[in-house]
């Protein structure tokens, strides 16, 4: 399930992140790289600090990167660079995260207890957007929900106390000694 999930979505995840990561340090262009960039021709004749540039810069599906049709990142540096920051970009979705987590409780649930795989109802939450608008109305007033809760401990010892003296005679019982 995992491998599908991953085969289906991460080049999607991928592009995605990656146009976000290129959009976020646009503004920090450096003219003197800028230069050398437009001067070079294939990745094989980049620096290691111009690849970085690049990769940060412009991302791995700028046309720097493309030699006869096809990626390419001119050295097992890059390579390496723009692998790092995929399995990053991979390891910080959440519904990765997610899919995760559920295969590690079915194999806890394997091995331990039966008893952990109620943990998948949960799962109900993320399926139905109104239950989490409950979980975020709840975790969102928290202190009043809190106090409210003391609040009604506080009038059931109230009721119990005077339960307890006026109607004591309604719970004694003769067959408990």
């Amino acid at each position: 399930m995992l491998l599908f999930w991953i085969f289906i979505n991460a080049p999607v995840i991928l592009k995605l992140q990656w146009k976000a990561a290129v959009e976020n340090n646009a503004e920090n262009l450096d003219q003197n790289l800028e230069d050398l960039l437009d001067e070079k021709h294939s990745p094989m004749e980049f620096s290691t600090d111009l690849m970085q540039y690049c990769l940060k810069t412009k991302g791995p599906y700028h046309k720097c990167f493309t030699v006869h049709g096809e990626r390419s990142f001119g050295s097992l540096f890059g390579w390496l660079l723009w692998l790092e920051k995929s399995i990053i970009f991979l390891l910080s979705d959440p519904s990765l995260l997610y899919i995760c987590f559920y295969i590690v409780v079915s194999i806890i649930g394997l091995f331990y207890s039966p008893i952990i795989y109620s943990f998948h109802l949960l799962d109900i939450v993320n399926r139905f957007p109104m239950l989490q608008n409950v979980i975020v109305s709840v975790t969102g007033n928290f202190m009043q929900l809190s106090l409210t809760f003391f609040l009604m401990l506080i009038l059931l010892y109230i009721f119990t106390m005077i339960g307890f003296t006026f109607l004591r005679e309604d719970w004694w019982s003769p067959l408990v000694d």
